[in-house]
């Protein structure tokens, strides 16, 4: 009986001790963990490993960078979400010391009321939030400097996690950074920002976050539409919505790429920005459309002047379905070119489509598609109008670019050099257009006699290259006729007194003077220019304008009125900035950038849907077709009758005919609300699978683990 005590307290006490032991190896592991910060990268983007570009940008680090984080410390009093982030965050900030071989360090700084942290923060840009739960203001922003270059990031949201280190690397990337590219955007679209309207009693619009974001990366230079020369410190042109550009300045552009500058094209078939931001909807009718035919027609390139719609890949918001709203996927991409690999999603609205061959000499490289499910229809047809797009729709059965790239040597698109001047209103007004003014002018020269009239005659003789009829009507060579002894000298700035006898000069050169080669003997009236471009160029062709508009990829943050950052929904930013940094930047920021969208569509059920539509689309054109030759019928029938009191009347065989068409149409309505109600179950039982594999699969397979551990722990037993 003792010895059965004695065994029974020593099953106990090996239980207690063994009960110890896994505490004290678990109270181990996590300290253990907790300080070497062993993390596991289990997402299929791999969104929590540090991409090949930031690793390449640390690595080419030369001079010694060092990344401020002014974050509160007391984190106990945080919101739980932020504290995860900021852990999150000093996880990053460990890795990137790690990665930069001691070229980058880190300090962390808790910016306390009254202390040195706090100044140093408000002069670094960085100020306190006050976020709900939180007791006092949040400091959490990052500042990053080389030598006296600096960087901000003001407020690390948890919203923009998946951003963080695209924003972080791109900081690292414009300190080191020793001269910014120079971008031009020629556009009158109002990007960096309009102008009050007092009329309106509007305030005035802020930049576009396109404009604002590539602003801290480059110099950026705004080009009226209206130029005629393009600046020589211009490296990339982005030509934004040419509408109605005019052919000077369709030549500087030309002439631009003649020169080895690298060009983006945004064009248009329906810019419907104006009317979505509540502007006037006659303006939107009477056309948004923007084109550069002719310098695409030298380029073998065409643009459409409709609109694509895509019954695959377009927008969808609840139950509405916008296929004029383009919402390319990973199918509607290049995923081998470096501008598109990592990308996820693109919205256009009311994009346009390119066709065409490249001209000899040009290689095409398609960068966004549609899917082989369009058709092109008509700007005019307004989005409410979507269901009797999709209800007619008549597929094209191919894909169409709405994004590429030409590379190559490029011709000129004005072989006969550079356009005539262009004529305005003003050149036919006089003096301003004002009849009083007019009248004075009359009598002051009637006062001062026609002294000048007659010297303005000879002084528009000598401008038009009759420098040799001046001479024969001067008395004296060199010297114009005056009804008074003497010479009077011309006050005309572009005419100067001839050092020859006879010979009227002008201020301006000679336009064969000029070198062919200079961006002056491209932009002179008359003068030469660039037939083709001296080495291979690059261009890229965007059909969409809308989609560089804020509200087509981002949602605010706000709080407290302010505006914290941007929740993106697409990569239409990305995209931008990726064919940016490829022409003018830092390619290793295209690698890091497009990881910021993860939201995963389902274009199974978009497929779905489209073949059911073309089930029943087969039967709806049938039934028009019966519609159509039953009306044909009757109206036979009709022509058949002799007596005109007749003609207002149905024969029996009409009625019979429409009887007969009346159940048809009753039957195939049958059958639509029949193939309608069998997509919605497929629909719904396609999603209850997800949803079942989803909630059930984990622990089913845990649960079959255990049985094929517990079977061969059960085997090794009965082996003893």
């Amino acid at each position: 009986m003792s010895r059965h005590t004695a065994s029974k307290g020593t099953t106990v006490l090996l239980s207690f001790l063994g009960a110890a032991i896994v505490l004290l190896i678990i109270i181990l592991l996590n300290y253990i963990f907790g300080v070497v910060r062993v993390r596991a990268d289990l997402t299929e983007d791999k969104l929590y490993t540090l991409s090949d570009g930031t690793v390449n940008i640390l690595k080419d680090l030369d001079t010694p960078v060092t990344i401020r984080y002014y974050v509160s410390g007391d984190a106990d009093a945080l919101p739980q979400v932020l504290q995860n982030y900021i852990r999150t965050v000093k996880d990053l900030l460990v890795e990137y010391r790690k990665r930069s071989g001691g070229k980058l360090s880190v300090e962390i700084l808790d910016p306390r009321p009254d202390s040195d942290a706090e100044v140093a923060a408000t002069q670094a840009g960085i100020s306190g939030v006050e976020i709900q739960g939180a007791p006092d203001v949040i400091y959490n922003g990052i500042e990053v400097q080389c030598l006296d270059e600096r960087s901000v990031l003001p407020f690390l949201d948890p919203n923009q996690e998946r951003s963080l280190e695209y924003d972080l690397s791109r900081a690292v990337s414009q300190v080191v950074q020793t001269e910014k590219p120079v971008i031009g955007i020629l556009t009158d679209l109002e990007i960096s920002g309009g102008r009050m309207n007092p009329m309106m009693q509007q305030p005035p619009s802020p930049p576009w976050l396109f404009y604002r974001t590539i602003s801290a990366d480059y110099d950026v230079r705004m080009l009226p539409a209206s130029t005629g020369s393009i600046e020589e410190e211009i490296n990339l042109l982005i030509v934004l919505h040419p509408q109605g550009l005019s052919e000077t300045a369709q030549f500087a552009v030309d002439q631009f790429l003649m020169r080895g500058g690298k060009l983006v094209v945004c064009v248009d078939p329906d810019y419907t920005l104006p009317a979505r931001m509540g502007g006037n909807p006659m303006m939107a009718m009477s056309g948004n459309a923007s084109n550069l035919e002719k310098i695409f027609a030298a380029w073998g390139i065409k643009f459409s002047d409709q609109v694509v719609a895509d019954r695959i890949m377009m927008w969808t918001g609840g139950q509405r379905r916008e296929p004029k709203m383009l919402f390319l996927n990973r199918e509607g991409m290049n995923q081998e070119d470096l501008v598109t690999e990592s990308l996820q999603q693109i919205l256009m609205g009311h994009a346009g489509v390119f066709t065409g061959s490249p001209a000899p000499g040009l290689t095409k490289d398609s960068i966004l598609f549609t899917s082989d499910q369009v058709q092109l229809v008509s700007p005019g047809i307004s989005d409410d109008d979507a269901q009797s797009i999709l209800t007619a729709f008549r597929s094209e059965g191919k894909r169409f670019d709405v994004g590429l790239r030409l590379r190559g040597k490029f011709k000129t698109a004005f072989p006969d050099g550079p356009p005539p001047p262009e004529t305005t209103d003003e050149d036919f007004e006089t003096g301003g257009g004002d009849e009083e003014e007019g009248e004075l002018e009359e009598v002051a020269l009637a006062d001062a006699g026609q002294e000048e009239e007659a010297l303005a005659g000879e002084v528009e003789e000598a401008d038009a290259g009759g420098a040799s009829d001046a001479a024969a009507e001067s008395p004296e060579p060199g010297v114009a006729e005056s009804p008074e002894p003497g010479v009077v000298e011309s006050a005309e700035p572009d005419v100067v007194e001839s050092a020859e006898p006879g010979v009227v000069e002008s201020a301006e050169p000679a336009a064969d003077s000029l070198d062919p080669d200079s961006p002056e003997s491209a932009a002179a009236p008359g003068g030469s220019s660039l037939k083709e471009s001296p080495e291979d160029g690059v261009v890229v062709l965007l059909g969409d304008v809308d989609f560089l508009f804020d509200a087509f990829y981002v949602q605010e943050i706000r709080f407290g009125g302010r505006v914290l950052g941007y929740n993106p929904f697409a990569n239409n930013l990305a995209l931008m900035q990726n064919i940016i940094e490829q022409m003018a930047g830092d390619n290793n920021l295209i690698r890091i950038r497009s990881r910021s969208v993860a939201e995963r569509r389902f274009t199974k059920i978009a497929e779905m849907e489209a073949k059911a539509a073309d089930r029943y689309q087969a039967k709806i054109d049938d039934f028009e077709a019966k519609l159509e030759e039953t009306q044909s019928k009757i109206t036979e029938i009709q022509k058949q009758k002799t007596d005109r009191s007749e003609m207002f009347i149905m024969s029996p065989e009409q009625q019979q005919e429409l009887e007969n068409l009346r159940k048809e149409e009753a039957g195939l309505r049958e059958e639509l609300r029949n193939e309608r109600k069998n997509l919605r179950e497929e629909v719904e039982s396609l999603q209850n699978r997800l949803r079942w594999v989803n909630v059930m699969g984990m622990p089913a397979l845990v649960i079959l683990v255990g049985i094929v551990l517990a079977f061969i722990r059960k085997a090794k037993t009965a082996a003893k």
